[in-house]
């Protein structure tokens, strides 16, 4: 019961503190916790750039939270925190305030999702430029209220993918109305395909073809780097459950 009042006046605090501008400010100084009747409660305190503090929690209000390092306590600002885990030495239970960053993270898993299911379903050219900016406005911005680690890495790089399957469509677009225009080509295939489209996908010819050379089909390609980006997508969302 302690561990859940603390949790739920910590999840106000917390949430509270998100709308201050963040600080860095702080200081270690030998003020000693608090006599309770009970032990102080154990806490895992996972900062905004990475770092993991471990100790004992003291106190916390809208703006600091004090938690016993060591033998000294140390206080900081409640807008560096990205989450706090509490451990009951007795029973082992941990219980975990979130401070927002794995709902931001599941809204933009949430919103690659509908991005990819619209490249399942099939999605002109032009249709996918317009659902990539919605999605990758929406992504933007939530990316900045995810905690560092592998979750945001994955979720960035899902969304650096479904960008790349853009520019990779456009650039084999234009080189298709090109080989058009030259009288050696057709809708939809391309025998040039750009090196940095080749080399960072490991690009195959659809058909080895005779005498124009390799044939490549736009829509093979573009797959090919939307299944990359899926790839990322699914692992950010075995990290978000």
């Amino acid at each position: 019961m302690r561990t859940l009042a603390l949790i739920s006046i910590l999840l106000v605090v917390i949430c509270s503190a998100q709308t201050a501008p963040a600080q860095t400010n702080r200081r270690r100084s030998s003020v000693t916790a608090p006599t309770e009747t009970s032990e102080p409660l154990p806490v895992s305190v996972v900062l905004r750039d990475g770092q993991t503090l471990k100790g004992k929690f003291v106190s916390a209000n809208s703006k600091k939270l004090s938690i016993i390092v060591g033998s000294s306590t140390q206080e900081m600002n409640m807008s560096e925190i990205a989450s706090l885990i509490f451990s009951e030495t007795k029973t082992s239970t941990l219980a975990t305030v979130d401070t927002g960053s794995t709902s931001a993270a599941r809204d933009a898993i949430r919103a690659l999702r509908k991005l990819d299911s619209a490249t399942s379903a099939g999605v002109t050219r032009t249709e996918y430029g317009t659902r990539l900016i919605d999605a990758k406005a929406t992504v933007d911005d939530l990316l900045s209220r995810i905690a560092e680690g592998d979750l945001k890495s994955e979720i960035a790089a899902a969304m650096r993918e479904y960008v790349s399957a853009s520019d990779a469509w456009q650039a084999l677009y234009e080189i298709n109305l090109d080989e058009i225009k030259m009288g050696h080509g057709t809708a939809g295939v391309v025998h040039s395909v750009p090196k940095w489209i080749i080399e960072k996908y490991n690009i195959k010819p659809d058909d080895p073809g005779v005498g124009m050379g390799a044939l490549y089909v736009t829509s093979s390609i573009v797959s090919a780097v939307w299944h990359v980006a899926k790839d990322h997508l699914d692992k950010a969302t075995q990290l978000a459950r």
